[in-house]
């Protein structure tokens, strides 16, 4: 395996979530297979990811991951299997799928046929109205259980000779196509500064920080198209400190763009000394530009929020349907009260 100081170089492609049902956990080789993103055999999320970060370099001697000198990486959450997913047209230009567990029932999304890895590709709208499944005006979808799936093309015609990519928080989706859990630290994912690019698309947050992951640069990444049709981020740190995003851009999400987000709304925890720096972040808030948001129209470039002695600086914010930035805490959960927000330069 990779110690500190090793680097390791992807080659230029497409790397996709290959996980399939209810894989098991049980064994190393089991973890693997699945490519599960907490690489713990019980007590973990139950969700599986692409690219997990879980090693620990040493300081001066990072792990890093890039890619290949002037190859094109692109890590996505979609299932590999969409490609031969099975479609029945069950209405006039309205067609159905039951090859995937969509997981939680409120957050899959959909878009279709995008044109080069910087492109999200057409998204499709959330029709609210599960009962007239198989009847969607063209550019909907809609899902009646885990395991059906409806979408209308906006041409009406068969997705079966269309490029479908779908994101949702669970199921057979990579809920999270980077994810660093439990024991990453000092480790750096990079755009290849002799050149090349790194992309990572479609998945409920792109990337993913928790479990005290620390000390973690992400540097030089494009992410693309994060979140469900209810919420979602193109990275968020929901536990993790010393983390570093910069030098890249974010755009197409469903809700905020980067959220330095210290545990939840209810439950705080106090994050320390991340930084966003360099990037451009645009087109954020669509599940509420497309009606199926959950919450007060969010949608923000960035949030800061329960985040002490923490950065945001040279940062390009543009088009997002609420603010640019936020800086709040939760109300409880922390050990004292109010979670932390102190010291943090905008």
């Amino acid at each position: 395996g990779l110690q500190p100081g090793d680097t390791l170089q992807l080659r230029g492609g497409t790397y996709k979530n290959r996980y399939f049902g209810f894989m098991s956990d049980s064994s190393d080789e089991d973890r693997l297979t699945a490519c599960d993103d907490d690489q713990r055999s019980s007590g973990g999320d139950g969700k599986h990811t692409v690219l997990p970060l879980f090693l620990a370099g040493e300081p001066g001697n990072e792990i890093v991951i890039e890619n290949y000198p002037g190859e094109t990486v692109v890590i996505v959450g979609t299932n590999a299997r969409m490609e031969s997913a099975t479609w029945r047209e069950c209405a006039t230009g309205t067609y159905m799928t039951s090859d995937f567990n969509v997981g939680s029932a409120r957050t899959p999304q959909v878009w279709v046929d995008p044109v080069g890895p910087e492109d999200a590709g057409t998204r499709l709208r959330w029709n609210s109205d599960n009962s007239g499944s198989c009847s969607l005006a063209p550019g909907e979808f809609a899902y009646t259980s885990d395991r059906d799936l409806y979408i209308r093309l906006p041409d009406s015609s068969d997705p079966s000779g269309h490029e479908i990519h779908l994101t949702c928080q669970g199921g057979d989706c990579a809920s999270h196509p980077i994810h660093a859990d439990a024991g990453a630290e000092y480790m750096t994912v990079r755009r290849n500064p002799e050149g090349g690019r790194f992309f990572v698309k479609y998945g409920y947050y792109n990337g993913y920080v928790t479990a005290d992951a620390h000390h973690l640069t992400f540097d030089g990444i494009d992410w693309v198209a994060g979140g469900g049709r209810d919420y979602g981020f193109c990275f968020r740190i929901h536990d993790g400190d010393y983390v570093t995003v910069k030098n890249g851009s974010c755009h197409e999400t469903m809700a905020q763009g980067i959220g330095y987000y210290g545990g939840l709304s209810d439950v705080g925890i106090t994050i320390t000394n991340n930084v966003i720096e360099n990037m451009e972040i645009y087109d954020t808030g669509r599940a509420w530009v497309d009606g199926g948001g959950i919450g007060n129209n969010l949608g923000m470039g960035i949030i800061l929020k329960n985040c002490s002695d923490c950065v945001a600086r040279d940062n390009i914010i543009h088009n997002t349907y609420r603010g640019g930035i936020q800086v709040n805490h939760s109300t409880v959960g922390c050990p004292s009260g109010p979670c932390d927000v102190l010291n943090t330069l905008i």
